[in-house]
């Protein structure tokens, strides 16, 4: 069981035992790692490199005496897998796919694992995750200064080629059969590069640090003084920059998918980036966020999506088939059901 941590004058449902007030400063982002360094020695300091890959920003902090050379290699990692997955690259695996015409394209192997991995996603979720979403996210632009609504005739044409049937994995060989489909993943790509990045680092020696891409945070080990590392979850709140709560992370990834990280609001309506497979709009409950917490960044990745789509009620039953994974729901009363 995760450690929850509650803060003042929050609701936890149901009746999780949890610890003290957390106090801890933290700075979020959307997901953010809370580093305590009060009486930390010198070596016991972590030493951080920041950069800008798969539009967001990328942090890793690593402890021990290969740490530097290590965070070198990492961010040339982050950047290789930028450069297969990266949809708009034209030079990437995906974008040879979705500009292949139906014809079959040869692919790195670790494009092959990720796209057979959203595809066991894809299946056990009944299509709720799907990686051809790409020809509906591409109608929305949730970074645009003066944002609109898609045409509903091209949302309506665009939802016919979501269908993760038409992807198939044969080895390095990738066929996307509909010519008008589109690879898009955006909801597992950065959960697949964190535990290779810890993989990587393990391989490395190192046995404690942390790794922070855009929210997605993953931990190696503990810290060196064997305390777990402690991951902010985000207030959903518009412009909040503070945590509602907390979870203790050793050896495990923490990552949200939440209706604030790219909106906008047109009319009084707010329009989000988690996407509806059967609708092509943005999904409409009454949850704010969804945090997913287990063993595989790829698998927190798929499932904080995976969950926030079913609702509370069906996302309960479906985590249980994922022995480790836990999860904790807001709602718009901004109530934080753990499951």
């Amino acid at each position: 069981m995760f450690a929850l941590k509650r803060l003042v004058n929050l609701i936890i449902k149901p009746g999780r035992s949890v610890g003290r007030p957390f106090s801890t400063a933290v700075l979020c982002l959307c997901l953010v790692l809370a580093v305590p360094l009060e009486g930390c020695t010198r070596n016991e300091m972590p030493v951080s490199k920041t950069g800008f890959y798969f539009d967001t920003i990328v942090t890793v902090s690593l402890y021990g005496k290969n740490a530097d050379e290590t965070l070198d290699e990492c961010m040339d990692l982050a950047a290789r897998y930028d450069g297969l997955f990266n949809k708009n690259t034209k030079t990437s695996d995906i974008y040879k796919i979705n500009h292949a015409l139906g014809n079959p394209v040869e692919v790195d192997p670790d494009t092959a694992e990720l796209l057979n991995l959203a595809l066991e996603f894809a299946a056990s979720s009944d299509g709720k995750f799907d990686p051809t979403i790409g020809s509906v996210s591409s109608l929305w632009d949730f970074k645009s200064e003066d944002p609109g609504l898609p045409d509903p005739e091209s949302l309506v044409e665009a939802l016919k080629h979501v269908d993760h049937r038409n992807l198939s994995v044969s080895g390095n060989t990738v066929t996307l059969s509909d010519p008008e489909a589109s690879v898009d993943l955006g909801a597992i790509a950065k959960g697949y590069v964190a535990d290779a990045m810890r993989s990587f680092c393990i391989s490395k020696g190192i046995t404690s640090g942390y790794i922070n891409l855009g929210g997605n945070v993953l931990t190696i080990g503990s810290k060196p003084s064997g305390e777990a590392f402690v991951v902010g979850i985000k207030d959903p709140a518009p412009d909040s920059g503070t945590a509602i709560t907390a979870v203790n992370s050793a050896d495990s990834s923490v990552v949200t998918s939440g209706v604030y990280e790219r909106c906008f609001t047109i009319d009084g309506v707010d329009y989000h980036h988690i996407l509806d497979t059967k609708t092509g709009y943005p999904v409409k409950n009454n949850l704010l966020s969804v945090t997913v917490i287990g063993p595989s960044s790829a698998t927190c990745d798929a499932l904080s999506t995976i969950l926030f789509i079913m609702g509370i009620d069906e996302g309960s039953e479906f985590i249980k088939n994922y022995e480790g994974y836990e999860c904790i729901y807001i709602d718009e009363d901004k109530n934080l059901i753990s499951k």
